[in-house]
């Protein structure tokens, strides 16, 4: 049988602690800037009927009712869709008619065919194990409509990561993930995933800030101050321009952005 995460694994306690943009949940402040920028790399536009797959707590699918898109969220975890459909409620009356969430699984979303403008998956696909990335995919391609858009945000780049973890390893620290990320992706193998039923439109490699330092929060002295070096040497325009706009970006890059449309069925 294929692995995969229990969905009881992504309970109050991910969501709330762990997963990606906590802090502003709880603050209520101003959302993730992923989710802004996920808009703006989509093209999205008012009227879009948008899939949000792996919605999580429901912030894209908020944003996007309030741009007067037809959205739906789904997800496997029972939390998050409890979770989202509390941030839902706190819409617009209006806003409120165009956003729903439901209980579904990535691998079989139970959705009509050719039926969405857009697709996000957002920090998803280094969740899925192979199998189980491969069979999200082609249900992604089948209820897109034709000329429809899949957006694909994954991070961290594995590339960039293995040369650290080979040196974390030599002096006896481990900068493996947490046990959520089992399937971490570059470019180039996220690009073998989608050839099969998709073609890359555009992509974009992210440069993240402080992106080493916080990624280390809990792992010693030493290691926090080789992070802190690393940051100062690649947080400055100069590099943040080499990493963004030159080969560099395959390897330095830390988030992956594609967008990408389904090939003619």
């Amino acid at each position: 049988m294929e692995k995969s995460i229990p969905s009881e694994k992504y309970d109050r306690q991910y969501f709330e602690k762990l997963n990606k943009g906590y802090r502003e949940f709880a603050s209520k402040s101003q959302l993730h800037p992923v989710y802004y920028r996920a808009l703006d790399f989509a093209g999205l536009q008012k009227g879009d009927k948008v899939l949000d797959v792996g919605c999580g707590r429901g912030e894209l699918v908020y944003l996007c009712a309030l741009k007067g898109c037809e959205c739906l969220g789904v997800d496997f975890s029972s939390t998050a869709v409890e979770l989202s459909k509390n941030l839902l409620a706190s819409l617009p009356p209006e806003a409120q008619k165009k956003a729903r969430v439901l209980k579904r699984d990535a691998k079989n979303l139970g959705l009509d065919s050719r039926s969405f403008d857009i697709v996000f998956m957002l920090d998803i696909v280094e969740h899925l194990y192979p199998g189980e990335l491969k069979a999200a995919l082609a249900e992604c391609f089948r209820v897109l409509k034709p000329g429809g858009r899949l957006l694909i945000y994954t991070s961290p780049n594995k590339i960039s990561l293995a040369p650290a973890r080979f040196l974390a390893h030599l002096v006896g620290v481990s900068l493996r993930s947490d046990g959520f990320h089992v399937n971490e992706q570059s470019f180039f193998g996220l690009k073998n995933y989608l050839a099969s039923d998709f073609t890359v439109k555009k992509f974009w490699m992210q440069k993240h800030r402080n992106y080493w330092f916080n990624g280390v929060p809990e792992r010693g002295a030493v290691i926090k101050l080789v992070a802190r070096i690393l940051d100062g040497l690649l947080d400055n325009p100069l590099s943040e321009f080499l990493i963004t706009r030159t080969f560099l970006k395959y390897f330095l890059g830390t988030g992956i952005w594609i967008v990408a449309s389904p090939k003619k069925r």
